[in-house]
Formats: C-alpha cells, sequence, structure tokens
C-alpha cells in the first residue's frame, strides 16, 4: 500500500454483491424502473448476479482489459447477461471511461471464465477462437500501444457519460477502460 496517498483514494473496487448486503444498492438494482426496464428488452425472470462499485481512482487499478462480461457471468444454454453500468460520475477519456466496440454484441462468446478440477484454479477457456476475423481477438486480454489511438484502430469508441446516466448492454460485446490519467 503506498503511504503517501490516503487509504479512501487506494479504493479500486467495493462489491460483487451489493444488492444483497446494501438496502440502498438492493432498493435501486431492484426497483421497478429497473425491473420494467430489463423486461422491456425481452428478459422474462431476470436475476441478479453481481453487482458493484468501481472506482477510477487516479493512478489506482489501472486498465481493465478487453473483454465480454458473458465471460465471467456465463449463461446456458444461452448467452443472457446484461450489464447495467450507472455513473455516479462522470466519465471521461481523462480518468478511464468505458471503451466499446460496436457490433461486437452480435459475435460469439470468445472464453469463458472456469474453475478445472486439476488445475483447481480459475483460469479462461476458449469456446470460440475460429472467429478470427474479429479485430479484437488478437489482443483480447490486453490492451493495445498507445491506448486511445491504439483502441480506436481496433474498432473501439469511448463511451463518456454524465452523472447519472446509465448505459446498458449485452455481456457478449467487447469492452474495455483504459487506466484513469488524472
Amino acid at each position: 500500500i503506498r503511504s503517501d496517498i490516503p487509504k479512501a483514494e487506494l479504493v479500486n473496487k467495493v462489491g460483487h454483491s451489493l444488492h444483497v448486503d446494501d438496502p440502498i444498492f438492493r432498493k435501486y438494482s431492484t426497483s421497478r424502473k429497473v425491473l420494467e426496464m430489463v423486461r422491456d428488452l425481452g428478459y422474462k425472470a431476470p436475476v441478479l448476479p453481481q453487482s458493484m462499485y468501481i472506482f477510477k481512482q487516479p493512478l489506482i487499478g489501472g486498465a481493465v482489459t478487453s473483454h465480454q462480461d458473458s465471460s465471467f457471468l456465463h449463461t446456458t444454454p444461452r448467452q443472457t447477461c446484461l450489464g447495467m453500468w450507472l455513473a455516479l460520475d462522470p466519465a471521461t477519456l481523462e480518468n478511464g471511461c468505458l471503451w466499446v466496440r460496436p457490433g461486437s454484441h452480435r459475435e460469439p462468446l470468445r472464453r469463458v471464465f472456469a474453475r478445472s478440477t486439476e488445475e483447481g484454479s480459475p483460469h479462461f477457456v476458449d469456446v470460440n477462437m475460429d472467429i478470427k476475423a474479429s479485430p479484437a481477438v488478437a489482443w483480447e486480454g490486453e490492451l493495445p500501444a498507445s491506448e486511445g489511438d491504439g483502441l480506436r484502430a481496433k474498432g473501439f469508441i469511448p463511451v463518456e457519460v454524465d452523472a447519472g446516466d446509465l448505459v446498458v448492454f449485452p455481456g457478449s460485446r467487447a469492452a474495455c477502460f483504459a487506466p484513469a490519467r488524472k
């Protein structure tokens, strides 16, 4: 831990089950408004498997590399993961906003995060590496050089939002976060 930074500014992530443990988070995430929106998108019996706060502190936490959320929140027989990201503060290029690759939600899932009985620790299992035409496959799990320009060259666009904006996306879409610069 860096002693030159207050502990509260070192936090990167809190959660994975805030909808279970925090009454305010539960009230929002299970509200009629959220449920109606999810049902309007075609989800018949939505289940909330994960919730968290992700802090974008300057120089803390780093990048989140190219990934599909359905790799971690995998459902069968078809992918039904739906991500909802509510910005509590403005998200900009300077503070590490979300980047997405338009059209990637129509691609198959590339990898699944799984626990093997032989190895014991979680690891990625390639499930659709025959989709070589995808611009993200060659560098999934890392960021291209010169983050902004490199991300744009790979077909990604930044999603800058204001506080209170909600971004909703299928778990199959490719996304990443560059590290906060400020």
